[in-house]
C-alpha cells in the first residue's frame, strides 16, 4: 500500500515530477554515453595494439632491449617454438629477425626498425597486411626477396608521396557527400602535382576560409595523397660479423596503422631473404610473438613459459604495453568519478522537490499521524518517493544512453578531423562506444542509494512535525 501510495504522491504535481524526472534521464543519458565512448575507445586501443603491434605474448634474449642486435638472437629458438606450438592454450605464433638499420630515398635519410617476417606466420598473428592503404600495395609472400612494405609516414619522411588534387580525388570526395561548394573551390588546384604535405596544405590555405581549411583540410589532404610505389629505396645495416650491407628493396606496399609511433619506425621484409643478407640461418629469431586463446589466458602462459625458460625474457601483452594497464585502472576510476558527479548534481533537485512535496503536505501528514499512522512508516513512504523518483528517471536515462551507445557502436564516430593527435595516442580515428552489463547495474544501485540519501533529510523534517500543529497549518 505504502508503494501506490508514494507512486500517487509523485504525479500529484506532475509538471514538477516530469521536470526532475527528465533532469535525471538527461544527466545519466549523458554520462553512460560519455563512459561507453571512454570505455570503446580503450577496447579499441587494446585490441589494435594486440593486433598490430603486440600480440598476447612475446619471447626475446634477455639483452635484446638494451641495443636490438642479431646477435642478442634466441638461441634455441626451435626448440621453444615446438614447445609453445604443442601447448593447448596458444593459438598461432611467428618468428622474427628484428634489427636496427637505415633508410635512404634520393631524397632522404631515415633510422628504422627492420622486420623480418614469415609472411603467412605473420598473418595469423598481427592484422598489418590489413592495414594496406592503396589498392596497388601488395602484402609479402614466402618468396618475396627484396621487397620492402613501409608505413604511410615512413614514405612521408622519405619523401616517396606527393600530393595531386585530381578527379579520382574529387569522385571519391563526392562519395562521402563531401561540400560540393568546397570542391567547386579547388578547381584551380586540380591535377596540380605537389611534392610537400606543408605546400599542399598552403595551396588549400589559399582557396580556403579559415573555418573551411580547418574543417576539411586534413581529409582533403588524405584524399589527396599518394604514394611511389615500386620505388627503390637503398637500407643499410650491419651483418652478424659487423660488416656494414647496403641493400636495395622496392617499396611494395604502403601500411597504415592507429599507432603513429609504430608506424614511424616499422618497415617489414621477408626473413629467409634478410637472413642471407645477414649471414644468419634461416631459423633464426630475435623475437617471437604468440597469441593465445584470449588475454586473461595470455597472463597464465606467460608464467608458465617464464618458468620453463628462464634465460629469456617472457613478456605478456600487459608488461609490453604497461599503459593498458594503466589505462584500465584510470578507467574504472573515471566511471565511478563521473557518475558519482552526475549522481551528486542530481541529489540536490531530488531533495529539493522532495522537501517540497513534504511542506506542502503538512497538514495531511499531521492528519494521518494522528489517526495512528507510525512515524516509521511516514519515513518509508517519503522514502520511497524518492527512490520512485530517482529510479523512473534512471532507467530511462540509461535507456537512452544505452540506445545511443548501441547505435553508435555499429556505425561508429568518424573524427578523421583530428586524425594526427588521435594517431599520436596510439587510437583509431573511427570510435565505437562499449558498454558492459555490469556497468549498468553498478548504476542502478548507485541510483537506488542517491534516492534514499536524498529522503533522509525530508523525512526527518516530516518526522518533526507535531500533529496538532500540522493540522492547524494552511499546507
Amino acid at each position: 500500500m505504502l508503494l501506490s501510495l508514494s507512486w500517487k504522491n509523485i504525479w500529484r504535481k506532475p509538471s514538477r515530477s516530469l521536470v526532475l524526472i527528465a533532469a535525471i534521464a538527461i544527466g545519466l543519458a549523458g554520462g553512460v554515453f560519455t563512459i561507453a565512448l571512454a570505455d570503446g575507445m580503450l577496447k579499441q586501443r587494446n585490441e589494435e595494439v594486440i593486433k598490430q603491434q603486440y600480440s598476447h605474448l612475446q619471447l626475446h634474449h634477455k639483452e635484446f632491449y638494451d641495443n636490438p642486435k642479431i646477435k642478442d638472437s634466441i638461441s634455441n629458438s626451435t626448440e621453444v617454438i615446438s614447445y609453445l606450438l604443442d601447448r593447448e592454450d596458444i593459438v598461432a605464433l611467428t618468428s622474427r629477425i628484428k634489427f636496427l638499420g637505415i633508410a635512404n630515398s634520393s631524397r632522404s635519410t631515415q633510422g628504422l626498425m627492420i622486420n623480418g617476417i614469415n609472411p603467412e606466420d605473420e598473418k595469423k598473428v598481427t592484422s598489418v597486411y590489413e592495414c594496406l592503404i592503396d589498392s596497388s600495395s601488395v602484402y609479402l609472400s614466402e618468396q618475396s626477396q627484396n621487397e620492402i612494405i613501409i608505413s604511410t609516414k615512413i614514405a612521408q619522411n622519405l619523401m616517396l608521396v606527393f600530393y595531386q588534387y585530381n578527379e579520382k580525388c574529387k569522385n571519391e570526395l563526392i562519395e562521402i557527400k563531401f561540400d560540393p561548394a568546397i570542391l567547386e573551390k579547388l578547381e584551380p588546384i586540380i591535377d596540380i602535382l605537389i611534392r610537400s604535405k606543408a605546400s599542399f596544405k598552403d595551396s588549400l590555405r589559399t582557396y580556403l576560409s579559415s573555418e573551411e581549411y580547418e574543417k576539411y583540410a586534413e581529409i582533403i589532404t588524405e584524399q589527396s595523397s599518394q604514394y611511389s610505389l615500386n620505388k627503390k629505396i637503398i637500407i643499410r645495416f650491419n651483418d652478424i660479423d659487423g660488416n656494414l650491407v647496403d641493400e636495395a628493396f622496392k617499396v611494395v606496399g604502403i601500411y597504415k596503422t592507429s599507432d603513429a609511433m609504430f608506424d614511424n619506425m616499422n618497415v617489414f621484409v621477408n626473413k629467409k631473404y634478410i637472413a642471407g643478407l645477414l649471414n644468419v640461418p634461416y631459423n633464426t629469431s630475435t623475437e617471437i610473438a604468440v597469441i593465445t586463446n584470449d588475454l586473461k589466458t595470455a597472463k597464465k602462459t606467460t608464467s608458465e613459459v617464464k618458468v620453463k625458460y628462464k634465460n629469456l625474457l617472457v613478456e605478456s601483452y600487459f608488461d609490453l604495453d604497461p599503459m593498458s594497464v594503466w589505462q584500465n585502472e584510470f578507467i574504472t576510476i573515471f566511471y565511478n568519478i563521473i557518475v558519482a558527479f552526475i549522481l551528486f548534481a542530481l541529489s540536490f533537485g531530488i531533495i529539493n522537490t522532495v522537501l517540497m512535496s513534504v511542506m506542502e503536505r503538512t497538514k495531511e501528514l499531521g492528519m494521518v499521524m494522528s489517526i495512528g499512522m507510525k512515524k516509521s512508516k511516514v519515513f518509508l513512504m517519503i522514502m520511497y518517493e524518492s527512490v520512485m523518483i530517482s529510479l523512473t528517471g534512471g532507467v530511462i536515462g540509461m535507456l537512452i544512453g544505452a540506445f545511443v551507445s548501441i547505435y553508435f557502436g555499429k556505425n561508429g564516430i568518424d573524427i578523421s578531423m583530428y586524425s594526427d593527435a588521435m594517431e599520436s595516442f596510439g587510437m583509431d580515428t573511427v570510435m565505437y562506444p562499449n558498454l558492459e552489463l555490469d556497468f549498468f547495474i553498478g548504476i542502478t544501485i548507485l541510483v537506488v542509494i542517491t534516492g534514499i540519501l536524498s529522503a533522509v533529510y525530508p523525512a526527518k523534517r516530516a518526522l518533526k512535525l507535531n500533529p496538532s500543529e500540522a493540522l492547524r497549518s494552511d499546507a
